[in-house]
């Protein structure tokens, strides 16, 4: 007996005794948005969250593991144990601190830990924290210690958005609710067999905590075929939102809303401009790929014999525009190949793997991308 209680049972949306979505009969036996959104949902409302705040001071630990406030008690799954300890910590001298002080008193008999938790709980400041609490298999407990100041966004509230958003689009589920939190990914996917280093699938990434450790991502994803048979992939994300769980609900929706959108439709539409690419030829020689590149980045173009100030397609701040250039070259010649398609993977992989002095750089790069492919280069 550990004095513990378990967090529910994960549940997958995304068939994960399937391999990697070989082949496109695969990726359409994965649930649609609204089928994984409803599962997600239901399993949420089924635990009857409910918020309690107490002073941490009043705060009173069981024998059995179980904490209290005054009468009755409730099981405290093992992370929120960690987290109550480490609001607590500061009331323990620091040359008698413990490096993980929760993580010390979790390996503790539960007796033991509870000898602890009450005389460390005892000399804690009266600061207000906020017991997550929920129903589990048998027994109701918490599953998170917070602050006050925490807006509880929850994985039910998130998913609703994201239904709302993505339940009339033809794409697919991966992800899970972890019984902590959401790692939701709506995919689409080609329905061309990809070539190597091809683009086959991209979509919305979205990730919550209600844990209080995080804040709510969401993403853009493509995945890129490293061998023939896709048996391998690379993952690339940009992110579009990152939002802390502070202020108002109504805030929090709408910016969530706002970004999957976003995201929706610079990814939807993906595959018809890649698969467009894949088709058109730019060049024959490397030469042709150097002017390409060269052309990416001028700012200035000749029209009847006269230099035209233009708009770069590719730039970036402090980068030389021929040092640009050489970069998606060199990253070109790691794939080599002769298509438009070939061109953008140049780009984006410059993105990934040149190291830049900041990292929005590369962000900034692969943003800039799409333009690319938009372009007419036949």
């Amino acid at each position: 007996m550990t004095g513990f209680r378990d967090a529910p049972q994960a549940i997958a949306t995304d068939g994960q005794t399937t391999t990697l979505l070989r082949k496109r009969a695969a990726f359409e036996q994965l649930p649609t948005v609204s089928v994984a959104a409803d599962n997600i949902i239901s399993a949420v409302k089924s635990e009857s969250r409910v918020d309690v705040e107490a002073p941490l001071s009043s705060l009173r630990m069981f024998n059995t593991g179980r904490i209290t406030r005054g009468s009755g008690g409730v099981d405290v799954e093992k992370r929120a144990f960690y987290q109550l300890c480490d609001r607590m910590r500061f009331a323990v001298p620091s040359e008698a601190r413990p490096e993980s002080f929760g993580r010390y008193l979790a390996s503790c008999p539960p007796e033991m830990r509870a000898i602890h938790f009450n005389h460390w709980a005892a000399q804690a400041e009266d600061k207000p924290v906020v017991l997550r609490t929920r129903n589990g298999s048998e027994t109701r407990g918490v599953f998170a210690a917070v602050t006050p100041g925490y807006t509880a966004y929850d994985v039910d509230s998130v998913t609703s958005v994201i239904a709302d958003t993505l339940s009339t689009e033809d794409c697919r589920v991966e992800g899970s609710y972890t019984g902590y939190g959401l790692n939701f990914r709506a995919l689409w996917m080609t329905d061309v067999q990809p070539r190597q280093g091809d683009i086959f699938k991209s979509g919305v990434e979205i990730k919550t905590s209600d844990q209080g450790g995080g804040s709510i991502l969401v993403r853009a994803v493509v995945m890129r075929a490293t061998c023939s048979n896709m048996d391998l992939v690379s993952k690339r994300v940009v992110e579009f939102v990152r939002r802390t769980h502070r202020g108002d609900v109504n805030e929090i929706r709408d910016t969530l809303a706002e970004g999957i959108g976003i995201v929706r439709d610079r990814t939807s539409g993906f595959f018809d401009l890649y698969g467009r690419a894949t088709q058109t030829t730019v060049g024959q020689t490397e030469d042709d790929i150097k002017a390409m590149f060269a052309r990416f980045v001028a700012n200035k173009i000749d029209v009847r014999g006269q230099q035209r100030k233009v708009e770069p397609v590719l730039a970036l701040p402090n980068v030389r525009r021929q040092t640009l250039a050489d970069y998606m070259f060199q990253a070109w010649k790691q794939e080599p190949g002769y298509t438009q398609a070939d061109l953008y993977n140049a780009v984006t992989r410059t993105a990934h793997e040149q190291e830049w002095v900041r990292v929005d750089m590369r962000d900034e790069l692969e943003s800039q991308a799409d333009r690319v492919l938009m372009m007419e280069l036949d």
